[in-house]
């Protein structure tokens, strides 16, 4: 089992390399329209990650972090069989891979399959 973490530039992206890639269709109203599993693999769509600003907002709550978008767009898939091929193209937005042996990059989403 091998997980990806890809970082595409914006969703537009995102959906033509799935498109491309026969993960993603469109329906009858022209959505985009993408096949989260089967038995080989599990996709999880993140769309854009919040990074922290640095900044608070203090409320009665207490003190609640700014975020702001950070324009990409994040998805992580889950290789099951660990046997998929890597589709042409793709390394371009692979930042991490679990099978590298390298930490996750810091300003990266920190979501992970339970």
């Amino acid at each position: 089992m091998i997980d990806y973490l890809l970082q595409f530039p914006d969703k537009d992206t995102a959906i033509a390399f799935g498109v491309e890639q026969g993960y993603t269709s469109f329906d009858d109203e022209g959505e985009a329209v993408t096949k989260k599993s089967t038995q080989d693999y599990y996709m999880s769509i993140i769309g854009q990650h919040l990074i922290p600003t640095g900044e608070v907002h203090v409320s009665p709550f207490g003190d609640i972090p700014i975020k702001e978008p950070d324009g990409k767009h994040w998805i992580l898939f889950r290789d099951i069989t660990g046997n998929i091929d890597i589709p042409s193209g793709a390394d371009q937005y692979i930042v991490w891979r679990s099978d590298s042996g390298e930490d996750r990059p810091v300003d990266a989403p920190d979501r992970f399959f339970a």
